[in-house]
């Protein structure tokens, strides 16, 4: 199984690494410019790396955007970013036709609706998701969650959706298009307060610290 990783989010690295972990060859294309990898932090950037393949097509180079189109051509997988990337010709997927491949773009707000472009970054999605609001102590401000939460949970999706799709295309040769979004992945974390709001007709303060929403006892004791 060949994967061309060419999303700058975190989230297509974690997908990729855990395609890699499960025997697929992942080729990582490093390209520059705002949200590219080279601008990720460093941590994130050699974890996300490890065991896999570089490849760093020069944009002037008319031998390299060949040689990344014909790796495009042959690969499995294809996964992107598409609401932060630089515009590239990506592979179509067509469910009518045999042998395309899968194409998983991982962006904040999915393919469609009121905000399918906007390239909102981890931090504002846990914030516009609500998760900040049930972290921090209940009479304290918001806490952000200091690592990139959201798209480390949307990579892990993603590459369960990518399997199912292999698993797919193995059986009637058919690519998919994979439509994952931090938000949605955001909003499926906040179950356990669910109960809570659905069953109050008014919304209280949610943030409880070290505690837990439904379920005690749940803290940190001495």
């Amino acid at each position: 199984i060949i994967v061309v990783e060419l999303g700058a989010r975190v989230g297509v690295g974690v997908c990729g690494s855990l395609l890699r972990q499960l025997g697929a060859t992942v080729v990582l294309v490093e390209r520059s410019g705002p949200g590219s990898d080279e601008n990720r932090k460093a941590l994130n950037r050699r974890q996300l790396s490890a065991d896999k393949l570089s490849f760093a097509p020069r944009p002037d180079s008319t031998a390299d955007l060949e040689m990344l189109q014909r790796l495009l051509a042959c690969c499995d997988v294809a996964l992107t970013s598409s609401d932060i990337d630089p515009p590239l010709s990506l592979p179509t997927v067509d469910p009518r036709e045999r042998g395309t491949p899968v194409l998983c773009d991982i962006t904040a707000f999915g393919a469609s609706g009121p905000l399918a472009k906007v390239g909102y970054s981890d931090l504002q999605v846990q914030a516009f998701s609500g998760i900040v609001d049930t972290t921090g102590l209940v009479d304290g401000p918001p806490v952000p969650i200091g690592v990139p939460i959201v798209e480390f949970m949307t990579g892990t999706y993603a590459a369960g959706a990518t399997l199912a799709a292999l698993r797919v295309k193995r059986l009637s040769g058919v690519g998919q298009a994979i439509d994952m979004a931090l938000y949605d992945c955001a909003f499926a974390s906040l179950s356990t307060f669910m109960s809570g709001i659905l069953n109050k007709k008014t919304l209280s303060k949610s943030r409880v610290g070290n505690r837990h929403p439904t379920v005690a006892p749940w803290n940190i004791f001495k």
